[in-house]
């Protein structure tokens, strides 16, 4: 699905007189999303949210990591809102980690397409354990 989410260019801009848009697709949005959540310390993995994908996960045989994985994109007229399934590290805030991640992707997305999100929404689906968490150490 694409969208226009940028504005039409001066026509003065082109030689031949005329006007262009730029076109982004919620995919691309979306990839540069991921990359963004997936640089904010704290967060441990996005988790996708479509159903052949999470049975996958149940029954040990996750699918190969895909750059949309965990990442809704809703386009509508030129408005963009996303929302970010996460996990995160146990023993981090877990406000302190969403809010970071939201940041991030309001600038990554801004700088990527030049247009700011409408709404970066964050989901937090549980809390990972480091590695001498899982061992039996006392927390």
């Amino acid at each position: 699905m694409s969208t226009v989410v940028g504005e039409t260019a001066p026509r003065d801009a082109d030689a031949a007189g005329a006007a262009g848009e730029v076109v982004v697709s919620a995919r691309a949005v979306g990839s540069v999303a991921y990359r963004a959540a997936l640089g904010v310390y704290g967060i441990v993995e996005l988790v996708p949210q479509d159903l052949r994908s999470r049975v996958g996960r149940q029954l040990g045989r996750p699918t190969p990591p895909d750059a949309r994985d965990g990442v809704v994109v809703q386009m509508h007229d030129k408005e963009i809102a996303i929302t970010l399934h996460v996990v995160i590290e146990y023993g981090l805030p877990i406000a302190a980690v969403a809010h970071n991640a939201i940041r991030a992707v309001y600038y990554a997305v801004e700088q990527a397409i030049g247009k700011k999100p409408q709404a970066v929404n964050v989901h937090v689906h549980g809390l990972r354990f480091s590695g001498e968490h899982e061992a039996g150490a006392a927390i």
